[in-house]
């Protein structure tokens, strides 16, 4: 995020927060924050909650770890991205469009497919057991 961040106020800042290198230590509380996220959300879902707002913690999560494994491999992300992971893995827009609605404090009562949300959560568990692999050796 630092990486591709645009400069308004203080440019030598930004190029000196771009300068830190991402480690197993820095970056674990993420990744454990993450973890207790989709487990909270898959007891939801095991519960029979199937609303449009559980779209944005299952979206976010994916979302946030494609960020870090992009970080790793030196790579950018952007939402076209993210959007291109969803519409493989699910076969439509239809989660991302409800994570949208949801950060944008739109109300929404639609329905979701638990399927749909697990798949997605099922991606973003191998994504972070990636990025966890990765991180081995970047103490």
């Amino acid at each position: 995020m630092i990486r591709e961040a645009r400069t308004i106020i203080n440019e030598q800042l930004i190029r000196e927060l771009g300068k830190i290198k991402i480690t197993k230590k820095n970056i674990e509380w993420n990744l454990e924050t993450s973890k207790s996220s989709r487990k909270l959300t898959r007891e939801l879902l095991d519960n029979g909650e199937v609303g449009g707002a559980l779209a944005y913690p299952v979206v976010l999560r994916l979302r946030e770890i494609m960020i870090i494994k992009n970080l790793l491999n030196d790579k950018g992300t952007n939402n076209k991205e993210l959007k291109g992971v969803i519409r493989e893995i699910t076969g439509s827009l239809e989660i991302y469009e409800e994570y949208r609605k949801v950060k944008n404090k739109v109300h929404t009562k639609k329905k979701l497919s638990s399927e749909v949300l697990k798949r997605v959560m099922e991606v973003t568990e191998e994504l972070s057991s990636e990025v966890r692999g990765l991180l081995n050796g970047k103490e």
